[in-house]
C-alpha cells in the first residue's frame, strides 16, 4: 500500500490543478492534508479491530462529506461554508473530497485494498487491470478486476504504530518504490512553483489595476 506521503503528494498535484485561481498556500495545505486523512483510522483501529483501511477507507466516507456539503450550500437558507469562507471555501471543500477520493481511496483500492462498503458491508476489495494496445489485436482495456479479499476480523494492514520486529523497531515508509518517489518530487516541484507564482500574483495584479484606474 502506498505510503501517506504519496497519498499527499498526489494530493498536492491534483490541488495545483482544481484549485484553480483559488490556489494559496493555506487551500493547497487544506487539499493535501485531506488527501491523508483516511489513514487516521489507523487510531480507530487501536479500540476497533481491523478499523484500518476500513473506518475512513470507505467509499461512503466521501459519499458523507459530499452530502454535508451538498446540504450546507445548496440546500440551507444560510450556508456555513459560504458565509464563512465565501465561493473560495466552497471551491476547496470540493477539491478536498476529491483529494480524499482519488489521491486516498482509489490509489488505495488498486494497491492492496480497501472495505470499500465498511459498515454496511464489511469486506476488503481490491482493484487490478490494465490498459493494453497489442500490436495484433488492437486496444484493449481489461482495467477493472475486483478481488475480494478478507473481513476487518481476518485482514490487517500493518504500519508504522506495529512493532514489526521483537526489538519493537518500527518502519514508516516515505517512498517505496521508484515510481513513488518520482510522484514525491514531481509534486513538491509543481507545489512549490504554484506557491511561487502565487506569490507573484498580487504584485502584478495590483500594478494592473493601479494603472488601469489611472
Amino acid at each position: 500500500m502506498p505510503p501517506v506521503t504519496v497519498h499527499i503528494a498526489l494530493g498536492g498535484l491534483i490541488g495545483a490543478v482544481l484549485l484553480a485561481n483559488h490556489f494559496d498556500i493555506r487551500s493547497i495545505l487544506l487539499v493535501m492534508v485531506a488527501a491523508g486523512v483516511p489513514d487516521l483510522d489507523v487510531f480507530v483501529g487501536f479500540v476497533i479491530p481491523g478499523a484500518h483501511r476500513a473506518a475512513l477507507h470507505t467509499l461512503l466516507f466521501p459519499v458523507l462529506l459530499t452530502a454535508l456539503l451538498v446540504w450546507d450550500v445548496y440546500l440551507r437558507e444560510t450556508s456555513y461554508v459560504r458565509e464563512r469562507w465565501n465561493d473560495y471555501g466552497v471551491h476547496v471543500a470540493w477539491v478536498a473530497i476529491v483529494s480524499i477520493t482519488l489521491a486516498h481511496l482509489l490509489l488505495d483500492s488498486f494497491g492492496s485494498g480497501i472495505n470499500a462498503f465498511w459498515p454496511l458491508y464489511d469486506r476488503f476489495y481490491m482493484l487490478s487491470g490494465d490498459v493494453v494496445l497489442w500490436h495484433d489485436n488492437g486496444f484493449t482495456v481489461d482495467f477493472v478486476r475486483v478481488i475480494e479479499l478478507g473481513t476487518t476480523a481476518d485482514t490487517h494492514y500493518g504500519t508504522g504504530f506495529d512493532t514489526v520486529r521483537a526489538d519493537g523497531r518500527r518502519r514508516f515508509p516515505v517512498a517505496l518504490t521508484g515510481e513513488q518517489f518520482v510522484l514525491l518530487v514531481a509534486s513538491g516541484m509543481v507545489v512549490f512553483r504554484r506557491i511561487v507564482d502565487e506569490q507573484r500574483a498580487p504584485t502584478t495584479s495590483g500594478t494592473a489595476e493601479y494603472l488601469s484606474e489611472d
